[in-house]
């Protein structure tokens, strides 16, 4: 026996074509529609065609109480802070339109705060009525003020810095350089959209295109690296670099702070050379000291020697003078060995 497919007593349903799928129409009553609206907590008035109140939602948000049959403006107008378009708007919901505007709402026991308010026209048995809810925007916005003022911050002190500071991407472009990197350059365009490699030279350039290869720990080790201009000139740039990460701690660029140390590399090549001269000159000083002792000496004994007619006292002058001069061979000797930086290695010569 063929078996059935549905209890006896139950309605048939209509066959289905091929492609064809079962709809269903879901329809919400009064209440049900209200008590979705208190769900989402969003402040609603509706008004009719008087501007006068005729229902509400959630307004105790608001602060209002007993809002029913009292005229909008008269509700709205004492705490109007800003209105911008909010009159004239309301003159299109009465046309028809659906507008969105923004407001901000301030009461006596609150701070102002800002509402984005859309209001719409609504239709019921042949009756106007509006519909107007009110959006806390106040975080939003407090938010995007916050952010603002971060960003402007960060772009002052970026500008107002000493140091030349260059950002560029994973390629070497440079996609920000502040007022100081443009004076130091000489660059009279914009550095921004210009490789790294053209500005600072092969050497550089390469380098911040290849951080991985020549960065430690993310940074480059401080250098100084001498580029021309962009009018001509030479400079000497000292310099630090270090890689960019996005908040994935993925490398997206480089970061490269310096500054002209062309007059402060001058300075220290002079200083170097005075030290060295005061050196030299402390160095000669004593020399001259020493053999100025020698000399005296033998000066000193060959005066002896000639005004004596001994043999012995001219044996002694002549050995006091031979020890001077072996002295000063000695202090010679020394002063070569210590310009060379190396040992004297001694030789047989053929004299004649």
């Amino acid at each position: 026996m063929e078996r059935e497919s549905r209890r006896s007593g139950e309605p048939s349903s209509p066959a289905l074509e091929p492609g064809q799928t079962a709809g269903c129409e879901l329809t919400l009553d009064r209440s049900a529609l209200t008590n979705m609206l208190k769900r989402l907590g969003i402040p609603i008035l509706v008004i009719n065609e008087e501007l006068t109140v005729v229902g509400e939602i959630n307004c105790e948000q608001m602060g209002w109480s007993q809002v029913i049959g009292q005229p909008l403006l008269d509700l709205l107008s004492p705490m109007l802070v800003k209105n911008g378009q909010f009159r004239s708007s309301l003159g299109a919901v009465l046309s028809g339109e659906e507008v969105e505007t923004d407001v901000v709402l301030v009461s006596a026991s609150s701070e102002p705060r800002s509402y984005r308010v859309r209001m719409a026209p609504i239709a019921s048995n042949g009756m106007f009525l509006g519909m107007i809810s009110f959006f806390d925007t106040s975080k939003q916005a407090k938010l995007e003020e916050e952010l603002n003022y971060l960003r402007d911050y960060s772009e002052n002190v970026i500008k107002h810095i000493p140091s030349g500071l260059i950002v560029t991407d994973n390629d070497g472009k440079i996609i920000l350089a502040n007022p100081a990197a443009q004076e130091m350059l000489a660059a009279k365009e914009d550095l921004e959209g210009k490789n790294a490699e053209e500005v600072f030279g092969p050497d550089l350039g390469r380098a911040l295109v290849q951080g991985r290869e020549h960065f430690r720990s993310g940074r480059l080790e401080p250098g100084e690296v001498t580029i021309k201009r962009m009018d001509g000139a030479e400079i000497v740039l000292g310099f630090r670099a270090a890689q960019l990460f996005d908040a994935h701690h993925r490398v997206v660029g480089m970061i490269l702070v310096f500054k002209d140390v062309t007059e402060l590399k001058s300075l220290r090549t002079r200083l170097a050379q005075a030290d060295k001269m005061a050196a030299l000159g402390t160095l000669a000083s004593g020399i001259a000291h020493e053999f100025n002792n020698l000399i005296g000496a033998m000066m000193g004994y060959a005066q002896l020697a000639k005004a004596t007619g001994k043999l012995e006292n001219y044996k002694k002058c002549v050995q006091v003078v031979f020890e001077s001069c072996r002295r000063a061979q000695e202090i010679v000797h020394n002063l070569l060995s210590f310009a060379r930086r190396r040992k004297s290695t001694p030789e047989e010569m053929q004299l004649e």
